[in-house]
């Protein structure tokens, strides 16, 4: 069997564990690790997720502090080097070094999202059609649990498995719910947990749901064609537009400034 080494980042944890007395730091700090816990698929198994960053082992918020502060102390090497060609290169090395651990994090956290809101829809889509059959909420949860393979699926998988181990369906969601760091699920599991409704009911308030994620994701492509617009035109005036009127320009201000069209001496 091969072992796959990684490397280990220095342990601050009994140092980050000074700013929990204070609540607002302790809040910070517990998001960030329930966040860091999903992304990387640290208490839910999520076989398309990497489990390193930069070739570090991050299994809670105190790795990924570690790592950030790994990456500050290989910056302020890096400064002392640079310093002595550009300090002001090494200023820019400095905080752009020790950001990129936040980056990353920052992007992979964006990707998880966006990739579980789509696959959100299709579990939807699934459980809609499966009370169209006449299933009950368990057997919809075990045939996509059984059928299903996307980032949806693993969490589901939980929530069967928690059912199957005794606990109640609204219990197992609330517990699942959070880890997925996805308000539209936990609204799915409220909807699919009311036993007080009829089936045709929990089958509209699940339609309206997709309905809703759809809509979101419609304004959010706009959103981002928008920007995209914006940042080209951008890009074709400072890449093409100027350097095309400095060219065009350039012989005429050298021709009006050498026949003293400006009233010089």
């Amino acid at each position: 069997m091969k072992i796959k080494k990684t490397l280990k980042p220095l342990k601050i944890k009994k140092y980050v564990k000074r700013f929990e007395k204070n609540q607002k730091a302790k809040d910070i700090i517990e998001k960030l690790d329930r966040q860091i816990k999903t992304v990387f698929g640290v208490d839910v198994e999520i076989q398309s997720l990497r489990r390193t960053l930069f070739g570090f082992v991050v299994q809670d918020v105190y790795d990924f502090i570690s790592v950030v502060f790994t990456f500050f102390l290989i910056s302020c090497l890096l400064f002392a080097l640079y310093a002595k060609i550009s300090i002001l290169f090494g200023l820019i090395l400095l905080p752009s070094v020790t950001a990129m651990p936040i980056a990353v994090l920052n992007i992979r956290t964006k990707k998880f999202k966006n990739q579980f809101k789509q696959d959100l829809l299709d579990t939807i889509e699934t459980m809609i059609q499966g009370f169209k059959c006449g299933l009950v909420v368990e057997q919809i949860l075990e045939y996509i649990a059984e059928a299903q393979n996307n980032l949806v699926t693993p969490f589901i998988k939980e929530i069967n498995l928690r059912i199957m181990a005794g606990q109640s369906l609204k219990d197992a969601c609330r517990e699942v719910s959070y880890k997925t760091l996805s308000s539209d699920f936990e609204k799915m599991c409220r909807i699919f947990s009311l036993r007080s409704v009829t089936t045709s009911h929990i089958t509209e308030a699940l339609s309206i749901l997709a309905q809703n994620i759809y809509e979101e994701q419609k304004t959010e492509i706009e959103t981002l064609a928008d920007k995209f617009n914006v940042r080209f035109t951008l890009i074709m005036l400072v890449g093409y537009v100027i350097p095309f009127l400095i060219l065009v320009t350039y012989p005429l201000v050298m021709m009006m400034t050498k026949y003293n069209f400006f009233g010089g001496g």
